[in-house]
């Protein structure tokens, strides 16, 4: 199970941009780029926030309809993806890396 510390951008490497219904996000140090699309928006959007696990299974329940066990396997699983790819990390409570520069957006 993943703990309830919030996440984080994972380095200043990591850059996004929203638009037509989905997040593009581009690892520049390794090269990689992925597209987040339908419940990933909005976990992006939470971790974006530094939320913690709960926080993102709480909202996504509050805005969806179904099963909560469902909605936690769905957030563990994107969450496992991400951290596999380099993408996010723990938060350590200090700056985020997100904060440093301007964020892109459309």
């Amino acid at each position: 199970m993943i703990g309830d510390r919030g996440f984080r951008i994972a380095s200043a490497n990591v850059h996004y941009a929203e638009f037509d219904g989905e997040v593009v996000v581009i690892n520049t140090l390794i090269g990689s780029y992925y597209s987040l699309r339908g419940s990933a928006i909005d976990i992006w959007s939470l971790i974006e926030a530094n939320a913690s696990r709960q926080t993102i299974v709480e909202s996504l329940a509050a805005r969806n309809d179904g099963d909560s066990e469902a909605i936690t396997a769905t957030v563990d699983r994107c969450v496992a993806q991400l951290v596999e790819h380099a993408l996010i990390g723990r938060s350590t409570g200090e700056q985020r890396l997100t904060d440093v520069g301007p964020k892109e957006r459309p």
